[in-house]
């Protein structure tokens, strides 16, 4: 009965893991990287990832990133301010790009771009060590 407890519990707890792609993981990582060098190029190092979700009226798959500055300051009524940073990531085959997000602009002006030589998932990686004696 124990076993069969521990059994059900690593179920129930591995059906609550995201469901997410190893490909997603790596444009995430990517984009992600791309947006944190941006802010600290621009001398905003204090804004942090809040939040990530697929933008869904694209043609082309973009992801939304949303920043917030991690230093709060209080007014004179009491309230926190929080500034919000909002970039658009897309990518299509080895391009990516980022742009802040503004719902009222159509197109969007890339802040920056890049281009990666990504192994294919049917490339075979090959790693020598020099012979030692």
């Amino acid at each position: 009965m124990y076993r069969f407890s521990l059994v059900a519990l690593a179920l129930c707890l591995s059906a609550c893991q995201p469901n997410t792609s190893v490909w997603q993981q790596q444009r995430d990582f990517i984009c992600q990287s791309l947006i944190e060098g941006f802010l600290k190029a621009s001398g905003q190092q204090n804004f942090e990832l809040a939040q990530k979700s697929d933008v869904v009226d694209s043609v082309i798959p973009q992801r939304l990133f949303s920043y917030q500055s991690g230093s709060t300051r209080t007014t004179l009524i009491g309230e926190t301010q929080r500034k919000e940073l909002r970039f658009v990531c897309w990518n299509d085959a080895q391009h990516f790009a980022i742009a802040q997000h503004d719902q009222n602009q159509a197109p969007r002006q890339a802040l920056l771009t890049v281009q990666l030589h990504l192994p294919k998932a049917t490339d075979k990686l090959q790693v020598s060590a020099p012979k030692t004696q």
